[in-house]
């Protein structure tokens, strides 16, 4: 059927006035002539496609695109994962309803913004090298993930940026380092982990973590700080005080009046505070 008779003109379009051919769309009848439309039926003047849309236009060009709602709304959900600390949008309606009904306004966005809290603090007065060599031996023998970025944020905080320190202890702060971006990673996916840092080599030491250490995590990091603290710098008479307020603090903010369920976390993680000035009785 594709075969022209000796005029020149398709056979099933002789005698019709104006109409030069029928293309697929996207074809051109000669390079001189631009087609009226992307739609269909090139060479046809007047012919527009069905419907409100024009040429170009539509669930199908979107589709190819890349600009459809549902495409657009990906993108924004990726950026906005790249931002810390600002809410994901999850594209429904969340009235009434609290993803994490312990969480407070006054509470780290994660676990890393709890460990610069006792990074900041053990930054303000480092402690010695003996307690900096029991942090790096607590962290490199633990099997505790939370005993470990705990000590890692001490230890880090206790180096600073003195570069024999840190040198010193590069293999401890290499695995607190690890355990603390491979808890991190566990609590919220979006966390990156350092190019080079490779963080399933101490997988197993989480193997035996409950899952409520997953709901409640800063419980967790609290009272192993707590037990930490009270085993590597209570002979350094420089944290009586001071140890004894912060540690009160977290344990008032992260324990006290909160609930796993209907279990109280004062009684999952109880802690006697002690009075640490010497010779005051």
């Amino acid at each position: 059927m594709n075969k022209k008779d000796d005029d020149g003109g398709s056979p099933w379009l002789r005698g019709v006035p104006g109409v030069k051919g029928v293309v697929p769309p996207g074809r051109r009848l000669t390079k001189e002539e631009p087609r009226p439309t992307r739609w269909s039926a090139s060479g046809v003047r007047g012919v527009r496609p069905p419907g409100g849309h024009g040429p170009g236009e539509g669930p199908a060009t979107e589709w190819v695109l890349g600009t459809s709602k549902k495409n657009r709304q990906k993108r924004e959900r990726a950026n906005l994962s790249k931002k810390k600390g600002e809410p994901l949008d999850p594209l429904r309606p969340t009235a009434g309803v609290t993803p994490d009904p312990s969480k407070r306004a006054d509470d780290p966005s994660g676990i890393e913004g709890f460990l610069k809290r006792l990074n900041q603090f053990v930054m303000a007065d480092p402690p010695t090298e003996e307690a900096c060599e029991d942090i790096a031996q607590l962290i490199t023998q633990s099997r505790a993930p939370f005993e470990v970025a705990v000590g890692f944020a001490m230890l880090t905080g206790a180096t600073g940026s003195d570069d024999d320190l840190r040198d010193r202890f590069h293999a401890a702060l290499e695995r607190g380092a690890k355990v603390f971006y491979n808890l991190a990673r566990r609590l919220d996916p979006t966390v990156e982990i350092p190019r080079g840092l490779v963080i399933r080599t101490v997988d197993t030491i989480f193997y035996d973590l409950p899952d409520s250490a997953y709901q409640v995590p800063f419980a967790f990091a609290t009272l192993a700080f707590l037990e930490t603290s009270e085993l590597l710098l209570r002979d350094d008479p420089r944290y009586d005080d001071q140890l004894a307020e912060f540690e009160a603090e977290l344990y008032a903010q992260f324990v006290e009046s909160r609930t796993l369920g209907d279990a109280p976390l004062e009684d999952l993680f109880p802690w006697e505070p002690r009075r640490r000035s010497r010779g005051r009785g």
